[in-house]
């Protein structure tokens, strides 16, 4: 199970490129049932969902360019804002505890 601590960290450098985001779109799908770290468990799911969509493109145009090693460039110009826009909103959710942590 994340701490809410540990969810920040991953979501601060979750926009970096196409592996760190589909990673963290995959650690997050059922965070929103611990309401001891989501604030608003349907706005987590909208948000999240939003994310799933991101990762889906991203992750499709890159298989369909031949799954290359290097895709930075590519990732900064098409997605790497709306995962940033979106990590940032679902940052907004996570209940922080930092006395129990």
């Amino acid at each position: 199970m994340l701490t809410s601590s540990q969810l920040m960290s991953l979501a601060r450098g979750a926009h970096e490129d196409l592996k760190s985001w589909s990673s963290f779109v995959a650690l997050t799908e059922f965070v929103w049932q611990n309401t001891t770290l989501v604030s608003d468990a349907a706005q987590w799911e909208s948000i999240w969902f939003e994310m799933e969509i991101v990762n889906a493109l991203a992750l499709a145009q890159w298989e369909e360019q031949g799954s290359p090693l290097d895709w930075h460039a590519r990732w900064c110009e098409g997605y790497q804002a709306d995962a940033q826009a979106l990590s940032s909103e679902l940052t907004r959710l996570i209940v922080t505890q930092v006395a129990s942590e």
